[in-house]
Order: C-alpha cells, then sequence, then structure tokens
C-alpha cells in the first residue's frame, strides 16, 4: 500500500480493513474508492467520514443508506471535506469479458452492480440525483479480468456513453466520469495474450469522441483500475522442491509429480479459477557460482525434460499449481523452483490451510534484498 501511494497511485478498497489499512499507509482519502456489494454501515460510515474520493454504488438499497449516514454524519459535525459524498453506480452492462466465469463480472445473473437492463440503471441515477446528501460523479463498470482484446472495453464503453446520454436528456445532468474499470490480461505463459494498451487507449478514445461529437455533449473523463496489470508481473514465488514421484498415468505413459513447500494455501487460483503458470528452476549447488542460469520449463516435449505436475503438500489432490509442464530430468530434491507474474491475487487471498505459515515477501531493489512482510511464526497461528 506504501509503495502505491508513494508512487501517485489512487487505491481501491472494498473492506472496512481495507480501507483503514489505506490510510494508515499515508494515502489520502481524497485518493481512495470504496467497492464492494455489500458494504457494511462501519465501512460506509468511514469512507463518508474520512471523505473518500468515491463510494462505489453497488444497488439501490445502498443509496438511501449513504444519505443517511452523510445525514448523521453532518449532524455530529464529522463531515471534514463537504457536505455531499461523492458517490459513483456501479453498472452492469451485459458484456461478458474473461478468461473464465468467476471472473466474468458485468453479465446480469450475479451479485455486482445495477443492470441496464429494463431501465433500473437509469432509475438507481436519478434516485441518486434526488438526493442532496450525494454528489453523483460518475457511473462504473467492470467487465472481468484477464481481457486482452479492446473490442470488450469498447462495447462496454458504448454502453456506458449511451447511459450517460440517456440520463442527460432526461433529467439535464452530465455524468463528469465514466470508469471502466480494470481487467487487463497479463500474460501468465507464452500462450497468453497481452493486451495492447496504447491500443486500448486509441480506440476509446476515438469511440467516445465521437459519440460526444454527435450529440453535442462535453467529453466525460474516462478512468480505469488497472490493478492486477501493474502488481502480477512484479512478484515471483520461490518454492523449494520437496517428494518427486513417477506416476504411470495411462499404459506406457509417465507423469512426475513434483512436490514444493507451499500450494493452494499460498495460490488458489489455479484450483478456483484454473490459471495456468509457467516456472523456472534454480538449482541450490550452483546459486553463486559462475555457470549459475535458471533453467526454465518447457510448454512441449524436449530432450532433457520430463512431462510433470507441480504440486502443493495440502490435504487435497486439487492440490496443483501447474497442472502440465516440463521440467529438467536432473531435477532434485533442494532445488528452487520459482513461479513468476504472482504479485496478484496470491498473497492476498492466502489462507493458513492444514496451518501452513504465510511466506516472506521480499522486496529488491537493484541486487538488494530486504523484508516486507515477515515469514509467520508458530506464534503468529496461536489463538
Amino acid at each position: 500500500m506504501q509503495i502505491c501511494t508513494e508512487q501517485g497511485l489512487s487505491v481501491d478498497t472494498c473492506s472496512l480493513f481495507e480501507s483503514l489499512t489505506a490510510l494508515k499507509a499515508g494515502a489520502s482519502p481524497a485518493r481512495i474508492g470504496l467497492h464492494g456489494n455489500n458494504k457494511s454501515d462501519a465501512e460506509l460510515r468511514l469512507a463518508v467520514e474520512e471523505g473518500f474520493a468515491r463510494i462505489i454504488m453497488d444497488s439501490e438499497e445502498e443509496i438511501g443508506r449513504v444519505a443517511n449516514i452523510v445525514q448523521s454524519a453532518r449532524a455530529q459535525g464529522k463531515r471534514e471535506f463537504s457536505d455531499r459524498a461523492n458517490v459513483f453506480l456501479r453498472v452492469t452492462n451485459g458484456v461478458h469479458a474473461g478468461g473464465h466465469e468467476f471472473i466474468s463480472t458485468a453479465h446480469e445473473d450475479q451479485k455486482f452492480g445495477v443492470s441496464l437492463a429494463l431501465g433500473r440503471a437509469k432509475r438507481a441515477l436519478q434516485q441518486i440525483l434526488a438526493r442532496k446528501e450525494l454528489h453523483l460523479q460518475g457511473i462504473h463498470a467492470h467487465i472481468g479480468s484477464q481481457i486482452a482484446d479492446a473490442d470488450a472495453f469498447v462495447e462496454s464503453a458504448t454502453k456506458m456513453l449511451e447511459l450517460r446520454s440517456s440520463l442527460y436528456a432526461a433529467c439535464g445532468y452530465l455524468l463528469p466520469e465514466i470508469d471502466l474499470g480494470g481487467g487487463f490480461g497479463v500474460q501468465y505463459v507464452s500462450s497468453d495474450a497481452e493486451i495492447v494498451l496504447e491500443d486500448l487507449f486509441a480506440r476509446i478514445c476515438a469511440t467516445v469522441e465521437q459519440h460526444c461529437a454527435q450529440r453535442g455533449e462535453a467529453l466525460p473523463k474516462i478512468s480505469f483500475e488497472p490493478g492486477r496489470y501493474l502488481i502480477a508481473p512484479c512478484m515471483t514465488s520461490v518454492y523449494s522442491v520437496g517428494s518427486i514421484k513417477d506416476v504411470e498415468f495411462e499404459p506406457g505413459k509417465f507423469r512426475r509429480y513434483v512436490a514444493v513447500d507451499g500450494g493452494m494455501a499460498d495460490n488458489i487460483r489455479p484450483v478456483l479459477y484454473a490459471a495456468r503458470y509457467t516456472c523456472f528452476t534454480l538449482s541450490r549447488a550452483k546459486i553463486g557460482t559462475p555457470d549459475f542460469t535458471p533453467t526454465f520449463a518447457r510448454e512441449s516435449p524436449s530432450d532433457g525434460y520430463a512431462l510433470a505436475r507441480v504440486v502443493g503438500k495440502h490435504c487435497e489432490s486439487g492440490d496443483i499449481l501447474i497442472a502440465e509442464t516440463y521440467l529438467p530430468e536432473n531435477l532434485t530434491r533442494g532445488d528452487l523452483l520459482c513461479i513468476p507474474v504472482t504479485g496478484a491475487y496470491s498473497y492476498s487471498m492466502a489462507s493458513n490451510y492444514n496451518l501452513l505459515p504465510k511466506p516472506q515477501i521480499l522486496r529488491q531493489r537493484g541486487r538488494k534484498l530486504s523484508v516486507m512482510v515477515p515469514r509467520q511464526r508458530f506464534e503468529d497461528l496461536l489463538l
């Protein structure tokens, strides 16, 4: 969180402790947004009283709750920055995108946002405008995750612009901002396509400019939330190789099971989303020697490599980090196996399943390593 504030980034939070952590790390309330489909009163009160930059409303029911909390804060003299709460409305606009059903978040039959269907989102926006305690800054959409094609963002932008124009025609209020969310795809394996941001932004700008010129409307501010795109490639998980066994899964066909000292507790994504990763290995015997080089896994058969499955040490047969890869035949216990691009949705979703401690996080600056988060100790796990 401190790195985000140091780099001048805004911060999205979706729980009370995330919000408190952002404030503790020095993030300005004017750079914090509160998301969530089921915000508690405590979460909303903190956002209102601290003057968060935006509260992204997720339902019509939330409109009255936030307005009432603003009234209460006023009565208690707790509103420091303005007399109104800055709010957005999250809109489910029907655009389906993302690599897995669980990370496609703009289709109608799911828990997030207010649907465009049957005019529900437009009615919710009109309800917000009718509340003097609320300042409607814009609309928000998040259509999914791991999106590599700009087409889905262009379609989403078009639908949001049409909603903006429809609201303007109905009540004369032109929304200042459209937040198109995030979900920019990153490359986990070589076959993954990575979104080209220059292409995306050029197409979005052209779409917005054409729409507004045709209707004589002022251009809105367009914002994005590129969380995974920024943090995922910045981190690599390092495991120690343990048990290695060859399993005959079909007559005459063998797969090598390579177990490591972690697994689904520190990276749930392969189990939850069928997420794919690649890896490379380091021989501890060679670290620090002149001939030290990492050995990258192969995605197809190759001399000197064996078909392998990288698994964790948890009590689940589905505890698989990499379902199929080709690793060096001379891999041995004690070697280090490294899985890159694990900065997003790994440590933040980690657990202590089987009472495994969460790993430490090291920060590298040049050739210097420093401990950002220490490894959990046994004493840390005792209630």
